[in-house]
């Protein structure tokens, strides 16, 4: 190969071919063969004596092979080959070229960003799973296609950063990896969207094959063909004569079966085709539906007509035409049409759906569409009357506000329509009485100051809350809680001493299974009058209702919070105890500020009441507790019970105060159910309240007793802690195991430390709460309680009862530590300093 090179490499920049390498090395020299020379230098095919002619304008072997000038690049020194350091790659040709490319600007060509936060697997060791993609990015400018989305997941542990933890890391790799390729990304939302979806089960037309079935025959014939089939299998039978031998006869029978079963095969078959001709029709209905969504308003109608013009041709003119299928497309035709403002085309086909279809209200809704786009403004309002009677719809109803509202105010005519809402509720048309109630709404001015509870400005506030009331009534007939709702708390904006306004709050609230809520309406209802009766009703209802906890907000509680931890290691987290903090105090805040605020973010914290006396104070304390620590578990005391004059206006009754303090916990994540805190670790709050009969001595309450003389019960006073107990059944159903750690504020038992003098003890503790603590199913049990204020810790019948309180109610021991009473591996009853200093023992 080398000598065929030389030989064509003498007839570049020559007329005839050269016979020595002289004469090549003389072509070579040209400008013309500059890059032939360079090409063969490198590659080892010159002369073997090298090239030694410079012509004039080539380059040098200097420049080529630096370090020896005269040193042959093709023959036989070994530095020709060389590649790397005193090589090729030393030319100066080659450094340009390598400065220019590290002088470039690098760029990225995939850039992921993280995706949510991290995901804790708890596996052993414990790691974490981070998502990533490229969606974040946008299209660079007009014209670029968008970015492939790239998706990916980062596994991570820092438990197994030393060298002795490699070995568990390469046993979590080789089992973990392979599940999360396989699952992992279904975590995603965004790359379940570029997920192959699912093949269908049947062919989308029929043309591409039969359904199928393994006793039907995969040929398609027409029904004349196997008309013709059982005729000529009938002619077979009779022309053939009749034998006396039984075995010929039995063939032939048996013959004139297997023909009979194939002409069932196939009917069947062509029946089975005709069904699926028919279900794969054409939907022009769902074809026009999806056009108007996406605003192609022509399309839609024309699919529209299409799907009127097959309903009215289906089964020939003595059929019955579905007129319900019918008003539907010509009620949809009308709206695309009112899209493209072609309003009298419009107006044309709503009178006609309501041809096929009377006393429907979407179909008097396009009249009136149509009608208050021409001008024709009675007409309109008629029309939206007659839509919000037959659908009183929220649509509806703001569209017949805003026509009467065109014609002006008028008070007098006002009041005269209201009657006839009243009228209609009693005859039980409560859609009527909807459309009167709008019609009256919109009749009245407009609040100067808008939705102002009791405005003095507003001389017909009293008559809006009354009209909004009423309408909320007809709503909630009517099952429509979102519009009930929404129309009690607009009357209970424009007069809030309004009794009725909170009464229908209360229902809608209870409607929409907001049971805390409606409590306090209800109680507030009650406030304003003692002897309402639907309030006194709803309020017992709620009563009846929240021991269920059956609630919204209670099942929302429960589902979110009871699994949350239930995977995690139970080595991984501590649980400690403290009760009675009374954070109002400034010494009592300024500790709960000076918690460490790193050490204790894997453990969890119980306080069992007393925390605070208000509501806002309490806000405070559960923030700052909860900054703290990883989860807080509270259950309120009696302070918290406690309405003082100033929350008056907010809280109506204790009970009331004590459902907002459940909401306000949901607020700030603090835990007041059962959850689990790790593998079998479970915490159990527990609703307490002192009963009368805990003092042995005078089991008997004391009607002069002026103890918690601020709270404000619904129920006597006696029977307070018996409904604590129902509160608490619920909890007690759970399959709770392993370690079970309960708490409540009271004391549970009468041999428990606590002050016996005066009538103390009947403000002390519950013996029926005993009964709850000991129902809860567990090996390791643990029951923290407050109020006693004497530190203390005893076993009792497989139970660890704890008490560990923070400081007295003046702030005199400003310094407490708390208890630890779980330490991730066994009960335990170890003080804790939060700070450093001496423990208070």
């Amino acid at each position: 190969d080398k000598v065929v090179a030389i030989e064509r490499l003498g007839e570049v920049g020559s007329a005839g071919p050269p016979s020595s390498s002289a004469s090549a090395a003389a072509a070579l020299g040209s400008r013309g063969a500059r890059p032939m020379k360079r090409f063969v230098l490198r590659h080892g095919l010159g002369p073997p004596g090298g090239f030694d002619f410079q012509g004039p304008g080539s380059e040098t072997e200097d420049e080529l092979v630096p370090g020896n000038p005269r040193e042959s690049v093709g023959g036989s020194s070994s530095r020709s080959a060389l590649h790397g350091q005193g090589g090729l790659c030393e030319a100066p040709a080659m450094q340009r070229r390598v400065a220019q490319s590290e002088a470039a600007e690098r760029s990225c060509d995939v850039e992921l960003a993280q995706v949510g936060e991290p995901m804790t697997l708890f596996t052993r060791p414990t790691c974490r799973v981070t998502f990533f993609s490229n969606m974040h990015r946008a299209v660079d400018g007009p014209g670029r296609l968008a970015h492939q989305p790239l998706f990916g997941m980062l596994l991570s542990t820092s438990a197994c950063v030393k060298k002795a933890g490699v070995k568990e890391w390469d046993q979590l790799r080789l089992k973990l990896v392979p599940v999360l390729q396989a699952t992992g990304f279904h975590f995603l939302k965004a790359a379940r969207a570029v997920l192959p979806r699912f093949l269908a089960s049947a062919p989308a037309c029929w043309e591409y094959g039969p359904p199928a079935d393994e006793a039907a025959d995969t040929e398609f014939v027409t029904e004349n063909d196997a008309a013709l089939d059982l005729w000529a299998c009938s002619q077979r039978l009779h022309e053939q004569p009749v034998s006396t031998d039984g075995e010929a006869l039995r063939e032939r029978c048996e013959q004139a079966r297997g023909e009979r079963r194939a002409f069932l095969r196939r009917h069947s078959a062509i029946m089975r085709r005709e069904t699926v001709v028919a279900q794969l029709a054409p939907p022009w209905k769902h074809i026009g539906d999806d056009s108007f969504k996406h605003g192609d308003f022509f399309t839609a109608a024309s699919c529209y007509t299409r799907a009127l013009d097959d309903l009215r041709s289906d089964g020939g003119p003595e059929a019955e035409v579905d007129r319900a299928a019918v008003a539907v497309a010509l009620s949809n035709r009308a709206a695309c049409l009112a899209k493209v403002r072609l309003w009298e085309e419009s107006l044309a086909d709503a009178w006609a759906a309501l041809d096929s279809r009377p006393n429907w209200g979407r179909a008097w809704s396009r009249i009136g569409h149509a009608t208050a786009a021409l001008g024709r403004v009675q007409e309109a309002v008629d029309a939206y009357l007659e839509a919000v009677t037959f659908e009183p719809s929220g649509a509806n109803v703001q569209a017949l506000s805003d026509i009467v509202a065109r014609r002006g105010a008028n008070a007098e005519d006002a009041h005269k329509t209201k009657e006839v809402g009243n009228g209609a509720m009693r005859t039980g048309e409560h859609g009527l009485a909807v459309a009167q109630y709008t019609y009256c709404l919109a009749l009245l001015p407009p609040d100067p100051k808008g939705l102002n509870s009791n405005n003095p400005s507003d001389e017909h506030a009293f008559l809006r809350s009354i009209l909004h009331a009423n309408r909320s009534a007809a709503f909630s007939r009517l099952k429509n809680w979102p519009l009930a709702l929404a129309d009690a708390r607009s009357a209970v904006a424009s007069k809030g001493d309004f009794s009725k306004a909170h009464t229908r709050l209360g229902t809608a609230l209870l409607g929409h299974s907001l049971t805390e809520q409606a409590y306090a309406a209800f109680a507030r209802a009650l406030q304003i009058e003692a002897n309402d009766a639907v309030a006194l009703k709803g309020r017992q209802t709620c009563l009846s209702m929240l021991p269920l906890w059956s609630s919204c907000a209670a099942r929302k509680r429960m589902r979110d919070r009871f699994r949350a931890d239930l995977g995690r290691p139970s080595g991984s987290t501590k649980v400690y105890a403290i009760s009675d903090i009374h954070y109002d105090h400034k010494c009592n805040e300024e500790w709960a500020h000076e918690i460490d605020s790193f050490a204790f973010q894997e453990d969890v914290l119980i306080v069992a009441g007393n925390l605070c006396d208000t509501r806002n104070g309490l806000q405070r304390a559960l923030s700052t507790l909860n900054s703290k620590f990883r989860r807080v578990f509270y259950v309120p005391g009696n302070h918290e019970f406690w309405v003082h004059p100033s929350e008056a206006t907010k809280f109506p009754d204790s009970f009331a105060k004590f459902l907002n303090i459940l909401e306000l916990c949901d607020e700030l994540g603090v835990d007041v159910f059962p959850a689990a805190v790790a593998q079998d670790v479970f915490v159990v709050p527990l609703n307490s309240w002192y009963s009368a009969d805990f003092d042995e001595d005078d089991p008997f309450p004391d009607p002069n007793s002026k103890t918690d003389q601020h709270c404000r019960w619904p129920i006597p006073d006696t029977q307070i802690w018996r409904y604590m107990m129902r509160l608490n059944r619920a909890h007690l159903e759970h399959l709770y195991h392993g370690c079970v750690l309960s708490f409540s504020h009271f004391l549970p038992k009468q041999t428990l430390p606590h002050f016996a003098h005066g009538g103390l003890p009947k403000t002390t503790g519950c013996e029926a709460l005993d009964e709850q603590v000991r129902a809860l199913k567990g090996n390791r049990r643990v029951h923290v309680y407050g109020h006693a204020h004497r530190h203390h810790s005893e076993w009792d019948g497989g139970v660890l009862y704890v008490n560990h309180y923070h400081g007295e109610e003046g702030g005199k021991n400003d310094r407490a530590s708390m208890m630890l009473i779980y330490d991730g591996k066994e009960v335990c009853r170890t003080p804790k300093e939060t700070r450093d200093g001496a423990p208070r023992f």
